[in-house]
């Protein structure tokens, strides 16, 4: 594993630019999950160290919904793809809108052997100018937050 590369893998939206302010200067590399395929991306995790930034699902479909560039449908697939592709690599998850994210970030710095800290101010690109998901989008994401609550579960308890 090379020890000078930190990859983050991320789907879209749920703190890539964040976790690249985060980590400046630790050589960070994005991969975009979604660009590259599964098969690339395996190969790339066994090399590097691995963070992927996590926000709640329907917070990302929100903003997904707001840019208007991506469908929810390709988010519903992005989110088993890279739980399943990723997971068994067992990157360090960064979620940046939970209460205990200190304790994510404590052990991101401990396992990579960093020193980095945040205020966790916002960097993206809220609000969503009036943009909201309808009954049936929401329900479509909650549903498969419950598909993959083995996942999610270990991150948001609502």
């Amino acid at each position: 594993m090379n020890p000078a590369t930190i990859l983050i893998v991320s789907v879209p939206h749920t703190g890539t630019q964040f976790t690249l302010q985060l980590l400046r200067g630790k050589r960070p590399r994005t991969m975009h999950y979604w660009r590259m395929g599964a098969n690339k991306a395996r190969r790339l995790a066994g090399k590097y160290r691995m963070v992927i930034p996590l926000r709640h699902p329907l917070k990302v479909a929100l903003t997904w919904k707001a840019r208007g560039h991506h469908s929810l449908d390709m988010l519903a697939a992005l989110w088993p793809s890279i739980i399943k592709g990723m997971d068994p690599y067992e990157p360090c998850y960064l979620p940046l809108d939970v209460p205990d994210r200190e304790d994510y970030l404590a052990a991101m710095n401990a396992k990579f052997g960093l020193n980095v800290s945040t205020d966790w101010a916002r960097k993206g690109h809220e609000p969503h100018g009036g943009v909201e998901l309808t009954e049936q989008e929401q329900a479509a994401v909650l549903v498969q937050m419950d598909e993959l609550s083995g996942f999610f579960g270990r991150f948001y308890h609502d």
